[in-house]
């Protein structure tokens, strides 16, 4: 099953890489950053935060 896990791996690294994308973009329109997106962009992926060797 591990390879079921690397592909939600992978699909959880590019959802991430997009909204970072999607949110550079959206800060080089507007100079000025929404309170609510920087409590976003604060806590880490939660996948990060799992053990790796479980």
């Amino acid at each position: 099953m591990h390879i079921n896990h690397d592909m939600q791996d992978l699909q959880a690294e590019a959802v991430y890489r997009r909204d970072a994308l999607q949110r550079a973009m959206a800060a080089s329109r507007r100079r000025r950053r929404p309170q609510w997106l920087w409590s976003r962009v604060n806590p880490a992926p939660t996948g990060r935060q799992a053990p790796t060797d479980a």
